[in-house]
C-alpha cells in the first residue's frame, strides 16, 4: 500500500509545526526564568562594598546569581581568571566561600580555606545605559 504525496507533505508539516512549537515554548519558559533572576538579583555595582559568606547560588548561562549572608542578592556577569582551576567564576565559587568586593576595586575576592582568589569584574552590558 502506497501513501499519497499530500499525506506525506501534511505529515511533515505537522512534525515541523510541533517541533517549532516546542522550541518556542522552551524559549519562553527560559526567558521567564531568567527575567525572574534579573528582577530578584541586581548586578553587582562598582560603588558597592560587600563582605560576607555565600549562602546560596544559581547559575544561568555563565551568570552567577549569589546570595550573601542570606539577605543580599547580586548577579555577577561571566568572568574568569586563568590562574585558577577551574577559572570561570561560576564554576569556581561554592556555597560557604567568603565573598569580598571593595568599592571601585574592579576585583572580586573569593576567600576559601585561607587562600585568596581574585577575579576581574566585568561590567554588565545594558541596552538602557548605552551611550549614543
Amino acid at each position: 500500500m502506497r501513501l499519497s504525496q499530500p499525506f506525506l507533505r501534511r505529515r511533515k508539516t505537522i512534525i515541523v509545526l510541533v517541533l517549532a512549537s516546542l522550541l518556542l515554548i522552551t524559549m519562553t519558559i527560559s526567558d521567564i526564568y531568567y527575567s525572574g533572576l534579573e528582577r530578584d538579583y541586581p548586578f553587582l555595582a562598582e560603588y558597592e562594598q560587600i563582605d560576607g559568606t555565600i549562602t546560596a547560588m544559581k547559575v544561568h548561562h555563565k551568570y552567577s546569581f549569589i546570595e550573601i549572608d542570606s539577605s543580599l542578592k547580586r548577579a555577577i556577569v561571566p568572568t574568569y581568571n586563568p590562574a585558577n582551576d577551574p577559572y570561570y567564576f561560576h564554576e569556581f565559587v561554592t556555597e560557604g566561600d567568603r565573598f569580598v568586593y571593595k568599592e571601585w576595586s574592579r576585583q572580586i575576592e573569593i576567600i576559601r580555606d585561607g587562600e585568596i582568589f581574585l577575579f576581574d569584574m566585568k561590567q554588565a552590558k545594558s541596552k538602557k545605559n548605552k551611550i549614543q
